[in-house]
């Protein structure tokens, strides 16, 4: 097994939780806004209709 420095090992420590909360958030966001804009398009085409 590869031993790790305390510096890698702080590293990954710290980015990882990171990556995964701000991965986890864009992609809220993201089906989010898709969603507000899907009802926004529906009520437009509603209100031209």
């Amino acid at each position: 097994m590869t031993k790790y420095s305390l510096r890698a090992r702080m590293m990954i420590l710290i980015l990882a939780p990171t990556l995964i909360i701000g991965l986890l958030l864009s992609t809220f966001f993201v089906i989010y806004r898709s969603n507000q804009l899907q009802d926004q398009l529906a009520s437009a085409g509603a209100s031209i209709i």
